[in-house]
């Protein structure tokens, strides 16, 4: 990667962190700016933080910082509901969401992927989950893995689906 395209990549990130925090956390668009610039990246980040830590920042008071982590805490909560209510839509069974490891988004991702079982993701092998190589016609693609956006490693794949094999193949 070029130094030109390696600073495209990063402005890039920034000007997506800062839309998520000005649009989910209702904040003008330089503070959004300002909490990026400052190294919070996600929703969480500014929700597991403390109000000390936030004042910290040129232009922060302590009102601002206790309502940022309230609106974070807020949003957290919403999102959590919202996601509990797609697993329920998707018709997920309980032992696939009570697979250890697997969050609450993977468990989405997989379920718009009709993977509802633990069956199901028992018959998968870690390139499916995380992505790789094929060859298609004498050329290499790239094949898309259904949690690859998790930045799940092959090892974490092959152990959840070592896991689900033992419960669902345990006899």
């Amino acid at each position: 990667m070029t130094d030109a395209e390696d600073s495209e990549r990063r402005q890039l990130e920034f000007k997506e962190k800062t839309e998520n925090f000005v649009k989910n956390l209702e904040l003008d668009e330089t503070l959004g700016q300002l909490l990026v610039a400052e190294g919070f990246s996600t929703i969480d980040d500014i929700k597991d933080s403390s109000a000390e830590n936030l004042m910290k920042i040129e232009g922060i008071e302590e009102d601002t910082a206790k309502a940022l982590i309230e609106r974070a805490q807020e949003f957290h909560q919403k999102d959590q509901e919202d996601i509990s209510t797609r697993i329920k839509e998707l018709g997920l069974d309980d032992a696939l969401i009570n697979l250890k490891s697997l969050t609450p988004g993977m468990l989405v991702t997989l379920g718009e992927q009709k993977i509802l079982t633990l069956e199901d993701f028992a018959d998968l092998a870690s390139d499916e989950l995380t992505g790789g190589f094929d060859v298609v016609k004498g050329e290499r693609v790239q094949i898309q893995g259904y949690l690859e956006d998790f930045a799940l490693s092959k090892e974490e794949a092959d152990e959840l689906i070592m896991s689900a094999r033992n419960i669902v193949y345990k006899d």
